[in-house]
């Protein structure tokens, strides 16, 4: 747990900013602008440490308070560097504070991770989508899915009882929020047509018939 000791002694610009929503707002003018623009815009370099996971995706967490800070008193407007008197640990506090998820894991280079995707037959015919799609476009949520990461797709168990790895995917970029609309394999269209942070995956192959397995269920983790 997050102790709260050294909130109060953030700077004072810093400290008033109590509204999560002009944090969103800012998140989303990033994922319009793209991270270099949005840097650029507010004079900010790039994250060394802390960065704000949303939505799935990283990003530059001071940036992110400043640009935030202009959206709840827009007539002060945004933080600039020089107005930051603390480190990143006091901005990655004042998130935590209001109720954002904050991760050390940026942009450095790491090592591929192993992934289990998983997908359900009565929302996605993902054994089709496996079959004759070259990129397939996956939701993630609060993990650090990146380029050149492995994942097992995963069917869960469908009608008849079958569930299991239905192919191979390699993911081919970092997260990008975007919409899935126009995608046939959706069982419901709608349910793709929500902009959210998604990554192309390129599957590799395309095992048979996955097995029937009456209780075995995958870790979502990577191993």
């Amino acid at each position: 747990m997050e102790s709260e000791e050294g909130v109060g002694n953030l700077p004072m610009s810093m400290n008033q900013l109590t509204d999560p929503d002009a944090v969103t707002q800012a998140l989303d003018e990033c994922d319009r602008l793209g991270r270099e623009s949005f840097l650029a815009k507010y004079g900010f370099g790039p994250a060394r440490r802390y960065f704000l996971l949303y939505r799935g995706m990283r990003y530059d967490s001071k940036a992110i308070v400043g640009a935030a800070y202009g959206v709840q008193f827009p007539h002060e407007g945004s933080l600039r560097p020089e107005d930051f008197s603390g480190g990143e640990d006091t901005v990655a506090k004042k998130l935590r504070a209001l109720g954002f998820e904050v991760t050390t894991t940026g942009y450095a280079p790491r090592p591929p991770k192993y992934w289990v995707f998983r997908a359900r037959p009565d929302r996605y015919r993902i054994r089709e989508a496996v079959q004759e799609l070259e990129l397939d476009y996956w939701t993630i949520e609060r993990s650090d899915v990146r380029a050149g990461d492995y994942a097992a797709i995963w069917q869960t168990q469908d009608a008849q009882g079958y569930r299991g790895v239905v192919g191979l995917g390699q993911v081919m970029e970092d997260p990008t929020v975007r919409s899935e609309e126009g995608n046939p394999f959706w069982v419901n269209p709608t349910d793709g047509a929500t902009a959210q942070g998604r990554v192309p995956v390129q599957y590799l192959s395309s095992p048979p018939r996955p097995p029937h397995y009456p209780s075995y269920q995958p870790h979502p983790t990577p191993r």
